[in-house]
């Protein structure tokens, strides 16, 4: 019989993981539009940077710049897309690298419990994603 990786631990929160993955078919499914397109809120270049270095950090890269001010301005930046952008009352999902999806999920649950994040990893070959906007850094003048 063949073993998946969640037979091999016991800690909910990756258990949940393995779920998520391995449903990840249906729960892209339900949010489609009419058309079979999924439209996202993507995340920004700088953004992306700066959480890796927060969430995932690795042997040589910068230290991240976010502060708690820079982190909660960012939330609510993001309420504010999703809402603006929710379609028949749905919050579009954020997609996000697969690295990251728990951890922004983490983050943003206490806060924005009903924003989908999805990882790119999720999305099934067929499926069209259509960036409907981007969660990002604003610039900073140097």
């Amino acid at each position: 019989m063949k073993r998946s990786a969640a037979d091999s631990t016991k800690d909910p929160v990756m258990l949940t993981e393995h779920v998520h993955r391995a449903l990840s078919d249906a729960i892209v499914r339900t949010h489609l539009d009419d058309q079979g397109v999924l439209p996202a809120i993507s995340l920004g270049a700088r953004l992306e940077q700066q959480l890796s270095a927060l969430l995932a950090p690795r042997t040589g890269q910068p230290a991240p710049s976010l502060t708690p001010e820079m982190v909660s301005q960012l939330i609510r930046e993001l309420e504010h897309v999703g809402s603006a952008r929710a379609i028949d009352g749905r919050i579009p999902p954020l997609v996000v690298p697969r690295a990251l999806r728990l951890g922004i999920r983490n983050v943003l649950e206490p806060v924005l419990p009903a924003q989908p994040v999805l990882s790119l990893a999720e999305l099934p070959a067929n499926v069209q994603l259509s960036t409907i906007a981007t969660w990002e850094l604003q610039r900073v003048a140097a």
